[in-house]
């Protein structure tokens, strides 16, 4: 006697193995397209920092000072908000950090340059 047809029984065994296998590849997946972003704003925040440092750069060193550019302020960059922080430390001798926010699921990413100006 030939068999053409599944059982039921075979039909539950298949869809539970599909469904165990299944659940595991969706989550790396979700994973990985979480990361793929994380990864994407800290570049585009190295970019905004970078840029912030290049601005101050031009700037005379006697204006050098604080600044803050709130979220939505930042041209084609609606999520991210930077911020440069001038302390002198020293006569004729400035710190500059640049910090640059953005939010991440539940909470705020930061990512921050540092450097010095001199006035010599």
């Amino acid at each position: 006697m030939k068999r053409e047809s599944f059982t039921l029984l075979e039909m539950i065994l298949v869809l539970l193995l599909i469904t165990i296998t299944l659940f595991p590849l969706i989550e790396a997946f979700s994973i990985a397209v979480k990361t793929s972003k994380s990864i994407t704003n800290t570049n585009i925040a190295i970019e905004l920092a970078q840029q912030k440092l290049e601005q101050l750069q031009s700037v005379p060193y006697s204006s050098l000072s604080s600044t803050q550019e709130s979220q939505g302020s930042i041209s084609g960059y609606p999520i991210f908000s930077r911020e440069a922080i001038v302390i002198e430390e020293q006569t004729n001798l400035k710190k500059v950090d640049v910090n640059v926010y953005w939010p991440f699921g539940t909470k705020m990413e930061q990512f921050g340059l540092s450097t010095y100006f001199i006035n010599y």
